[in-house]
């Protein structure tokens, strides 16, 4: 009878112990998230900009808002607005042009960085007729990277 009982505990403690070293599901590596599960990231073009011209014809006086100007994006590409007829593609890393040939022009991504730390995304817009910066909104005395950098 003694050895029942201790062939009993042996099974038991055995049990007991595959139990608690058994992997938990908090051990296990994160499963991959189905693409529709993946967080969206924020687009590097997208966003609100404002606009500084190279030839001052949108000078801001006293009292008047900065000129702005968003850049949307949808399946056929990028939008800058103001340009209704025009969709930009990205030919390279960091550059976007309207179609094959780039009639229009040229918009290109740059970053601008301050003495304190802070960065803000900048956008130069090369088109045949007109020249001027897109930059970046940034709340003064916030160090922070630009939005969506990859």
């Amino acid at each position: 009878m003694g050895t029942r009982v201790t062939t009993k505990m042996s099974l038991l403690v055995g049990l007991i112990a595959a139990l608690c070293f058994a992997p938990s599901s908090m051990d296990l590596p994160p499963r991959e998230a189905h693409a529709e599960e993946k967080p969206e990231e924020k687009d590097r073009w997208v966003g609100t900009y404002h606009q500084f011209d190279f030839y001052q014809r949108n000078k801001v006086e006293a009292g008047q808002q900065v000129p702005t100007r968003k850049i949307t994006k949808d399946e056929r590409g990028y939008h800058l607005e103001g340009y209704p007829h025009f969709t930009f593609i990205e030919v390279e890393k960091g550059i976007l042009q309207d179609g094959k040939e780039a009639s229009l022009g040229r918009i290109y991504l740059g970053e601008t960085k301050y003495a304190d730390g802070r960065t803000a995304r900048t956008l130069e817009v090369s088109f045949c007729y007109e020249s001027y910066l897109l930059y970046e909104p940034i709340q003064r005395g916030t160090a922070h990277s630009p939005q969506g950098e990859k």
